[in-house]
Order: structure tokens, then C-alpha cells, then sequence
């Protein structure tokens, strides 16, 4: 292979492959479709001009609705004028044109739409004056440097009023402070494109000197800026260009480089390399200089994720994609690499002859091959080697500086690390096309010393897991090992057996059986070092959750791995665990084959990353499994799924019985998959206090401007909005139950509560806009009057908000004044002042509460938690009374029982008596 690398070397042209970079980032420069269309037809001609035949141009819809394995389709944008003019500033600009699409492309975000003809002018106000409140209708928002210009921001900017953002985000900020991003993905989901139900904006990018000056010039006074803008969003086409070089079989090697991002590494030089060794390697073929292809090579330019997920369903629909595997050069061209190998989800010989190419490179420079990732990836166009879709696919990932700055031009390009890097994935791609049944024994033989390579590696990572306790606690030890051994095993088995793609020579069979008996002596030593090895720790319990997941048996429904999750009402397509695609989720996701359960995919996929998944992180990937379910991404059997009988059973036995008056704090996640979700949970509620019963739900929201002694900066606020559910900021239950017939809801605006029932009105008919959240005319002072439970449906007893009541009640000094904002029914808005509200920490804001200082004199003083096991969850049941009579006795003791004792705190250090 070596020889291969200086064959595919010599042959390279590297003044042909700098100055057609440059003019393929020129053309995409714009980065309207138009632009794009002009780039697929230059990547064409090249493709043309080397000699290359079979190309063809395909568009693909980009109406902002159609969508390829759940990845819809981009609006197509066109624009020609994007121009920010500072006409109003107390701190002068040298050049009052911040931003001008004509002098620089970048200054205007893809997807901005159109002013008037005239343009308009716009108020410019921070991020931070934003969420303390300032009237943000019809204005720009200078985004915070580290804030990324992505839904987190756009969504709140949008919703309280403004046109759109100014971002100066940018990777290499100090080393270029007069670059710009190119920003990608600004949309209000995990889209990376704006699609046809993302609301108008408009959105420019500046350089961090000129982001420091507007944030300085807003910050002293008003700053009003001309805002001209022709964007339009429109029903278009998005081409990706294909052409093939046929080889013996029509199986095909697919090289994936992506279109339409306008920089040098990321990824005009990618487009132009991957032509480049696809053009040697016909040439060399051609003159006999290396054998003749076995396999038919593929290039594929196209949109970067959704392209790739419209070219393969394109494929498939045509009969199948023929696909052996790909290699992704996205950004390869730079001075230091690294190779992701293609993830067990498809297996793939080309693995192995990648690790054999990167050991003979080690050593050298021009690139540095920086490290090999053996347990793949299904990072971005990656994302095909999932099982569903079987394009088993590496990337050959450089590690260029300042990405989507526009300081990324020629000129940073080595010409000799892109000639190099050329010629070595040109190397690799030869040695998987041009393998035959001549050649085909020695390279078997070569990989299976790779895999049992492997699986010593596995066997010391085991032991080394053993030895510092970071191995999952087994009832057998012995037979863990020989589970993850034996699942390393079958992934080498599997890409062994991949070679079966040349001919089913018996040699495959023969090493891939010398493989299997190579594991069972390593398993045999293992399980004898383990005897002379000192434990050091117990290893990782395996928590309430890890136990769970072994009654789910999940399955996949649909080709292609969930993303933009177009099957969800789009205000339930929040961020999933690992962004789908980024982390162990993938791993399970791929793995799913309908007959493993939970549990073993999560095992499988800790062996495959060399990881141990937190419980935080497996309760989020059971509640993701549970609404792809339901959305019909996947199939799943849970064994011990809720229903509403079990709740109200559960609910029952805590004491809770017809016609109590109940508060609920919930956490819907905390009991696993249940059968109807929050409407199940209600259901259950309302059915066991019956008609002549009360129940209560806070539905607080974030619409404090000024709270704690400054200005807010959380970023869920919003003003108080008594009929918009999608504002709560306490779960889902409360949401779903405020969108209830006859449910009321109270008029404060941070600590509403809802209710149905006889007492509702009474309950909540004296919580006033100015009062205080938890004083004397609350529903918490009502659930005491009227001798009401407090029902802790998963949460815990850390939110009991009646104990800011006892705060009120008895007037303890830290509570303090806030500002909230309050939105009419004509949408416009007001501050109200909030008397005694609930700043700083509290000893009992931990997810034990049960220990706190308070909760534990309250238990020595006989106050009663009724507690109910149900599934992984709990529910707990206090009685308003006595806590209250409880809580006043423990309080007049001690004032600074609800403040915690850390010296770090500030706020418990500061506040206590």
C-alpha cells in the first residue's frame, strides 16, 4: 500500500487541485441555491475534465416539506442585498455599514427574508437586555459572543418580538478578529436548514471587533440601525452530482464529499481532491500500473446529511444502492488528521486495510495522522453505516483551525498536506477496489491479525476496567467478560466476513474461525489474571434504570436513523440524547433488531465506545425511545408499561381518596414508559378523587425581568401568558393538563397554579398579578385552609413550594422583591412588581430532600410521608397540615433551617440570621 500512496502521489496535480478549490469557493461563495446550482454544474465539468464519465446531475426538491429518512428538505434562498447601516449611536462607528452581503457574502444568514423595498430600521438591543425584559419588537439582537446562533436563541429572540439576530460567534475569534462565520443551522429545531414552518427572520454574522462595538454602543444608549435585506425563501431544487467508474462487479464504492459550504477545508478541498484521486485511480487502472477495479467507484457530491439521505433513498427506490462501503473526505485537506472508522452498524473489510494504510504512514508529517478511532462513528455524513441503511462508511477527518470563519481562504492551504492527503485516501480507496480472489488471501490473513489484535486490546481494556472499578457490577464477572468478548468477536466475525464481497474463498471462513478460537484463549487468561488482580473499587452499580431498560425490547420502524423528527408536532421536536447521531445513542439506535432488550443494547454500545452511561443519560434514552415510539420511529415492547389503573391503584394507597383537595408536583420522565403519558397520569388523578374532588397543578414560567438582585439572564423567559400553555416551565403534565376543558388558572405571573374541581375557583381566584407567589391569598394558603395532600407524582419532595408559604407566613428576610412582565390579550406588554418572592438556594433544592435539614426534623417530630413504589419511580403523599404545623415549630426554632450550609453558597451564607 505504500507503493500505492507513491504511485497515487506522483500522479497528483496540485496547482490543478489549489486553483480549482479556489474557484469552486468562489462560486459557492453567495451561498444562495442559485450559487449552489452553479457549483454542481463547475464539480460537473470537472468531473468531466478528468476523464470521468457516467456523471449526472440530480435534483433533489428543496420546498422546505419533503423529506428522506427524516430529514426534510431545505427551502430553497435566494438574495443579492443584506445591509446593516448604524444610524443612531452614542459611541461612534467608523464605518456605520456593519454588514453588507455585497462586500461579504457571510455578513447575511442563509434564510433571512426580505425587508421593504426601503428597508426598515430597527432598535439593536443585547442578548442580555433581552431577557431582562427590554421591548425587543421589531429589533435586532446582538447575540453574546459564546452563544451560538442556533434554535436556543432564535426561538426566544422570535418569540418575544424581534426580526432576528446579530451574531459575532466565531471559532478563532482572537486569532481573527475580523473574520466572519459562515453560520449554518440557524432555525428554530435541530434542523440544519430553514424548512417551511420556520417563522421570517432576518440575521446578519459580523466580526468580533464589530459585534464588541455594537454590544458597547447598545449597552450605552439606543443604537438604531437601516436594515436592508431582498432574501427570499422558495420552492426550489438541490442538485447533487454523481458519476461513476465501473469496475468488475457492479458493486460500488461511494465517496462522499459535500457541496455548498464555501470554504477551503470544509469543503471546496475535499470536492476537488476526491475528483483528483478518483481521476488517478481510473488512470492507473487504465494503463495497467495497478490492477483492474473489482469494484465500481462512486463519487457523490452532494448537500451535506440531507443530500446523502435523498441520494440513498434515490438508490434505493431504484432498485438498491449496491453500496460496499464509503469514505466521507469532508475537510480532509489540512495538515493534521485523524480517521473515524466506519461504526459496527454495517461491518466493513475497509476497516482493516484503513488501520494497515494508517500504521505504514505513522511517523510521517504533511498531513500528521494525529489517531485512528477503531470504534467508528456516526458522525454527519457518517450517519449511512447505520444498520437500516448498510453504507458502511470512515472519515478521513482534518483538523483544520477556525471553522466557518471566513479567514479560511487559499492561502491557509498547504499545498503539499493537500497532495499528500490525496494521494492517501486515494491509497486506501485502490486497495478496497482493486482487492481480487489473487489477492484476497493475504489481505484476510492481514486482517485477521487485526482482529485478534482487537480483541486483545478489548481483553486489556476489560482488565484495566476490572482494576480501577470502572467495570458494570455482574451477579457472574465471568460471564460479563465472556459476553463482551464475544461481542468484539462477532463484530471482527462480521467484518471478516465482509471480504466475502470479492468471493466466498474458504479462506475467510478459516481465519474467522482461528479468530473465534484466539477469544476463547484470551478469555481463558482473562478470567485467570482476574483472579491475581487487586479490585481497587466495586465497579459501576447498576442503577434502577440499567434494570429497567431490560423489560424494553425495541425495534426500528422506519429506514434511516430520527433527526429532524417530522413525525412530532414541531413544539415537541426538542434536542435529542447525543443529537442522535453524536454519542452512544447512535450505537443503540443501530443495534435494534426487535429481540435484544434495552438493557443489552446499552451494554453492547458501552463495549463498542469504551464508555459506562450514566443514569441521567439512560433515563434520557428511555425517554427518547418512548417518544420515538410514539411518534413511529420505533417499534417497542414494554414489558412494564404504566396504565392508568396501576397509577390510580398507586395513588390509592398513599392515602389519596375521593374528594381530597390535591396539589401535584409530577416529573412524567421519572416512571419509564407509560401508556398515554401526561394524559394518563391526569386521567388517573381526577379518577381517584373523583367529582367532588379538587386538583391542583403549578404552572409556573420564567417572566421575572429582574429577580435575585439583578437583571435576569435565563433565557426560558418569557412574559406571563395565562393562555399559553407551551410557557410552563414544570413538565409536561401541568402543560397538558392546563390545555384541559374548565381547567382555571390563576392570574399571578411566575407562580401561577391551575385547578379543576369544587375548591378550584376558590383556590385560585384571590392569586393576583402583584401579590406575593406564596403569601396569604395563594392556592398554597388554600391547600392549608381546606385541609389539602401535596401528591409527588415522580419529583421528589425537593419542590415543595408550600414551604415558601412558611417563608411568607413567617416573614423570613430574604425574601425579596421582583419585576415580571405580563402579555395581554393584544399581545402587548407590562411590568408588575412581585412582592416576597423566592431568590437564592435552599438546603432542600437537592434530589433527596428527604435529607435535608428541614425534612429530617420534620420526620424526628413525627411529620408522615406516605411513600408508593411505582415502576422505577415513586410517588410520596404529605399531608398540608401537618406540615404546616410541623414546619412552623421547626422554623420559629430555627430561622436558617431552609438555608443550606455551604460556605460556597452565598446566598444561604449571606441570608442567614
Amino acid at each position: 500500500m505504500k507503493s500505492s500512496f507513491e504511485k497515487i502521489l506522483k500522479e497528483v496535480n496540485t496547482n490543478w487541485l489549489m486553483e480549482n478549490s479556489r474557484k469552486l469557493m468562489d462560486i459557492e461563495l453567495g451561498q444562495t441555491f442559485d450559487h449552489y446550482h452553479a457549483a454542481a454544474k463547475f464539480t460537473a465539468n470537472l468531473i468531466k475534465e478528468a476523464g470521468i464519465g457516467n456523471c449526472e446531475t440530480i435534483e433533489f426538491p428543496a420546498d422546505g416539506k419533503t423529506v428522506y429518512q427524516d430529514k426534510r428538505m431545505p427551502l430553497a434562498w435566494k438574495a443579492s442585498v443584506g445591509k446593516l447601516t448604524i444610524k443612531k449611536s452614542s459611541v461612534p462607528f467608523e464605518n456605520p455599514v456593519v454588514a453588507d452581503y455585497k462586500s461579504h457574502p457571510f455578513h447575511l444568514v442563509k434564510g433571512s427574508v426580505s425587508t421593504p423595498p426601503e428597508g426598515l430600521n430597527a432598535r439593536i438591543i443585547t442578548e442580555e437586555q433581552l431577557f431582562a425584559g427590554q421591548d425587543a419588537t421589531g429589533a435586532l439582537v446582538m447575540i453574546n459572543p459564546f452563544t451560538r446562533p442556533r434554535a436556543k436563541i432564535l426561538v426566544p429572540a422570535l418569540d418575544l418580538g424581534a426580526i432576528g439576530l446579530i451574531t459575532d460567534n466565531l471559532v478563532g475569534r482572537y486569532d481573527t478578529p475580523q473574520g466572519i462565520q459562515w453560520v449554518a443551522a440557524c432555525t428554530e429545531g435541530t434542523n440544519w436548514h430553514v424548512q417551511a414552518d420556520d417563522r421570517p427572520f432576518i440575521c446578519f454574522s459580523v466580526s468580533p471587533k464589530t459585534g464588541d462595538q455594537i454590544r458597547t454602543a447598545a449597552a450605552a444608549g439606543e443604537v438604531v440601525a437601516h436594515v436592508e435585506c431582498d432574501g427570499v425563501r422558495c420552492k426550489g431544487t438541490v442538485p447533487a452530482v454523481t458519476a461513476l467508474i465501473p469496475g468488475r462487479q457492479k458493486k460500488e464504492l461511494w465517496i462522499f464529499s459535500h457541496l455548498y459550504e464555501p470554504m477551503i477545508d470544509d469543503n471546496c478541498g475535499g470536492v476537488v481532491g476526491s475528483i483528483e484521486f478518483a481521476r488517478i485511480i481510473k488512470k492507473l487502472a487504465d494503463s495497467g500500473e495497478i490492477p483492474p477495479l473489482e469494484f465500481s467507484l462512486r463519487l457523490v457530491f452532494a448537500m451535506e446529511f440531507y443530500g446523502y439521505a435523498a441520494f440513498a433513498d434515490k438508490m434505493i427506490a431504484e432498485g438498491g444502492h449496491n453500496s460496499i462501503g464509503a469514505i466521507n473526505t469532508d475537510s480532509f485537506n489540512a495538515d493534521k488528521l485523524k480517521i473515524l472508522m466506519a461504526p459496527p452498524g454495517t461491518p466493513f473489510y475497509g476497516n482493516y486495510l484503513m488501520e494497515k494504510i494508517a500504521d505504514e504512514y505513522k511517523g510521517q508529517t504533511d498531513p500528521v495522522l494525529l489517531n485512528v478511532v477503531l470504534e467508528g462513528k456516526y458522525f454527519d455524513d457518517m450517519f449511512l453505516s447505520d444498520s437500516t441503511m448498510g453504507v458502511p462508511t470512515l472519515w478521513a477527518l482534518g483538523q483544520g483551525k477556525w471553522w466557518h470563519n471566513s479567514e479560511q481562504k487559499i492561502n491557509i492551504q498547504s499545498p503539499l498536506s493537500f497532495s499528500r492527503v490525496v494521494a492517501l485516501v486515494g491509497a486506501w480507496a485502490e486497495s478496497v477496489l482493486t482487492i481480487n480472489r489473487e489477492t484476497l488471501p493475504l489481505a484476510v490473513a492481514e486482517a485477521s491479525a487485526y482482529a485478534k489484535k482487537h480483541l486483545l486490546d478489548e481483553a486489556k481494556r476489560i482488565l484495566n476496567a476490572y482494576a480501577s472499578g470502572e467495570l458494570r457490577v455482574a451477579s457472574d464477572i465471568k460471564e460479563e467478560i465472556r459476553e463482551r468478548m464475544k461481542h468484539r468477536l462477532k463484530l471482527e466475525a462480521e467484518r471478516l466476513a465482509d471480504f466475502r464481497d470479492i468471493c466466498d474463498s474458504p479462506m475467510i471462513g478459516k481465519q474467522i474461525k482461528s479468530i473465534e478460537a484466539e477469544a476463547q484463549t484470551i478469555i481463558a487468561e482473562i478470567e485467570q489474571q482476574i483472579k491475581n488482580i487487586p479490585c481497587q473499587a466495586t465497579g459501576v452499580e447498576n442503577d434502577k434504570w440499567f434494570e429497567y431498560a431490560a423489560s424494553i425490547i425495541p425495534s426500528r420502524a422506519t429506514p434511516g436513523f430520527p433527526y429532524d423528527l417530522i413525525a412530532a408536532p414541531k413544539e415537541e421536536r426538542g434536542p435529542q440524547p447525543d443529537g442522535i447521531i453524536y454519542g452512544p445513542f447512535a450505537n443503540i439506535l443501530s443495534n435494534m433488531d426487535g429481540r435484544k432488550n434495552l438493557q443489552r443494547l446499552v451494554r453492547e454500545a458501552e463495549w463498542e465506545v469504551c464508555t459506562v452511561i450514566a443514569p441521567p443519560m439512560l433515563k434520557k434514552y428511555i425517554t427518547a425511545i418512548s417518544s420515538l415510539t410514539d411518534y413511529g420511529y420505533l417499534k417497542t415492547k414494554f414489558k412494564n408499561a404504566l396504565k392508568k389503573k396501576d397509577i390510580a391503584d398507586a395513588i390509592r394507597k398513599t392515602g389519596i381518596k375521593e374528594g381530597d383537595l390535591v396539589l401535584v408536583h409530577s416529573a412524567l420522565s421519572s416512571f419509564g414508559r407509560i401508556e398515554g403519558g401526561a394524559e394518563t397520569v391526569i386521567d388517573a388523578i381526577l379518577e381517584t378523587v373523583g367529582p367532588k374532588g379538587t386538583v391542583l397543578f403549578p404552572t409556573f414560567n420564567v417572566s421575572f425581568t429582574y429577580f435575585e438582585g439583578t437583571i435576569n439572564k435565563n433565557q426560558k423567559y418569557r412574559p406571563f401568558d395565562k393562555n399559553d400553555p407551551s410557557r410552563v416551565t414544570v413538565g409536561k403534565i401541568p402543560q397538558a393538563f392546563l390545555k384541559r376543558k374548565g381547567v382555571l388558572r390563576s392570574e399571578h405571573p411566575s407562580h401561577s397554579v391551575a385547578g379543576i374541581g369544587p375548591l378550584a375557583e376558590k383556590c385560585l381566584a384571590g392569586h393576583k398579578e402583584t401579590d406575593s407567589p406564596t403569601g396569604k391569598t395563594s392556592p398554597f394558603a388554600k391547600l392549608l385552609e381546606f385541609k389539602g395532600k401535596t401528591l409527588y407524582f415522580g419529583s421528589g419532595i425537593a419542590p415543595t413550594t408550600f414551604l415558601h408559604y412558611l417563608e411568607d407566613e413567617m416573614d423570613l428576610p430574604y425574601l425579596g422583591n421582583t419585576v415580571c412582565r405580563i402579555k395581554a390579550a393584544n399581545g402587548k406588554t407590562r411590568s408588575v412588581m412581585v412582592p416576597k418572592h423566592l431568590p437564592g438556594h435552599r438546603d432542600f433544592y437537592i434530589s433527596a430532600a428527604e435529607n435535608s435539614k428541614f425534612f429530617k426534623k420534620a420526620k424526628t417530630l413525627g411529620l408522615k410521608i406516605n411513600e408508593i413504589p411505582l415502576s422505577v419511580g415513586k410517588l410520596q403523599v404529605l399531608d398540608v397540615e401537618s406540615l404546616y404545623k410541623t414546619g412552623v415549630r421547626i422554623i420559629k426554632d430555627d430561622p436558617n433551617v431552609l438555608l443550606c450550609d455551604k460556605k460556597e453558597c452565598l446566598f444561604c451564607s449571606e441570608n442567614k440570621a
